[in-house]
C-alpha cells in the first residue's frame, strides 16, 4: 500500500491510478523512466507532475505537501486547470496549470497571467533556461525579478530603483554584467511583468 506521508508514494500512487501504459504514451518515456519516477520523483520536472495530475484528476498541491484532499475542489467541478497564454506566442501551446494550485499560491486573476521560457542564463541556477515563468503583466514597477526587453532582447532581471531614479538590473548569474539605466533612457527597456512563478523540479 502506498504511503502518502511522502512525496514518492503519492507519485508512485499517482502513477499507479493513471497505467504505466498510459503514462509512458502521454510523457513519451520508457517502462523503466516510469519506474525511476515511482523510485525516485525528485528531480522529476514540474510539468510532467502537472500533467499527470490533470490525467488523474489528483490536485497538485495533494502532491507536493500531502495536505488537503487528494481530488482537487475544482477537479471535481470539472475545473481542474486553467490556461495561461504564452507572451508573443514564444511557447509552442498554452500553458496548463492546476486551477486550485494556481489559485492558492498565485492570488492573481487568470487574465494577468502569461507565460515565457526562460531566454538565457542571466538568472541561473534559480532560473534554469527554456523552463517556464509566470508573469503577472499587470505589475510593471517596483523592486523585484521581473521579464523585460533591453534593446530588443528578452531577459529575466532583479529590478531595483535608485535614488536617483534610475533602474539597477541585476543577474543572479556573474557571467552576466549589472545593467545600470538612466532615468531618461528608460524607454530602452519594456517591462513585460513580474515573475510569479518559475518552474522547478518538484522536491520531496
Amino acid at each position: 500500500m502506498d504511503d502518502f506521508s511522502t512525496l514518492k508514494g503519492r507519485v508512485a500512487h499517482l502513477i499507479d491510478t493513471i497505467g504505466i501504459n498510459r503514462v509512458m504514451d502521454e510523457l513519451d518515456i520508457s517502462q523503466s523512466q516510469v519506474y525511476r519516477y515511482k523510485s525516485d520523483p525528485n528531480g522529476v520536472a514540474f510539468t510532467r507532475i502537472a500533467t499527470l495530475c490533470r490525467m488523474a484528476g489528483f490536485s497538485m498541491s495533494w502532491i507536493e505537501t500531502g495536505k488537503g484532499v487528494k481530488k482537487g475542489a475544482h477537479t471535481l467541478l470539472g475545473q481542474e486547470t486553467i490556461t495561461i497564454p504564452f507572451f508573443d506566442g514564444s511557447g509552442s501551446s498554452p500553458f496548463h496549470m492546476d486551477k486550485e494550485f494556481f489559485d492558492i499560491d498565485f492570488n492573481l486573476p487568470p487574465d494577468a497571467a502569461v507565460a515565457i521560457k526562460t531566454p538565457d542564463e542571466a538568472m541561473s541556477p534559480t532560473f534554469q533556461i527554456a523552463r517556464v515563468c509566470i508573469l503577472n503583466q499587470t505589475q510593471l514597477t517596483g523592486n523585484g525579478t521581473f521579464a523585460m526587453r533591453i534593446g530588443g532582447n528578452l531577459t529575466i532581471r532583479v529590478m531595483q530603483r535608485q535614488l536617483d531614479g534610475s533602474l539597477k538590473l541585476s543577474a543572479e548569474n556573474p557571467m552576466y554584467g549589472e545593467i545600470i539605466v538612466p532615468k531618461d533612457d528608460e524607454g530602452l527597456v519594456e517591462i513585460l511583468g513580474r515573475v510569479v512563478w518559475h518552474e522547478t523540479r518538484i522536491r520531496g
